[in-house]
């Protein structure tokens, strides 16, 4: 397991008992053969936390290293969730707040949608849906 920060009960105020629970958690997954390794990082307040368990491969001849490089498919959604819920987090997005209908954004007059369909309601982060 791979630390920054201080000797104490913390580190970048990350506690030691919950890395030390996650490093548990991911090793279990890594034993039970769900993977064959991966990589956890954790940043905080400029401290990093990393910790890298298992190998490369299923044939174990690899360890896998903190600097690991992975190919990633299909991460679109969840990268800007965690990017949005970060500008949330900072009071810079308001997440989940309905806005004005999306006609009367691209200027139709208010009320004009298509015939027995209530306008729909702009969401500013349509992504944290995760509707696929």
């Amino acid at each position: 397991m791979s630390t920054g920060g201080s000797a104490g009960g913390s580190v970048g105020g990350l506690s030691r008992t919950r890395l030390a629970r996650m490093h548990d958690i991911m090793t279990a997954h890594v034993e039970r053969g769900e993977l064959p390794g991966l990589v956890t990082l954790v940043s905080r307040h400029g401290e990093v936390y990393v910790d890298a368990i298992g190998s490369l491969a299923v044939d174990g001849a690899e360890p896998m290293r903190r600097d690991t490089v992975f190919r990633i498919a299909s991460m679109t959604k969840p990268v800007t969730a965690a990017a949005a819920m970060m500008l949330v987090e900072e009071c810079r997005l308001r997440a989940g707040r309905a806005g004005r209908p999306a006609a009367a954004r691209v200027g139709r007059p208010q009320g004009a949608h298509p015939a027995g369909q209530a306008p729909r309601r702009h969401r500013p982060c349509p992504a944290l849906d995760h509707p696929a």
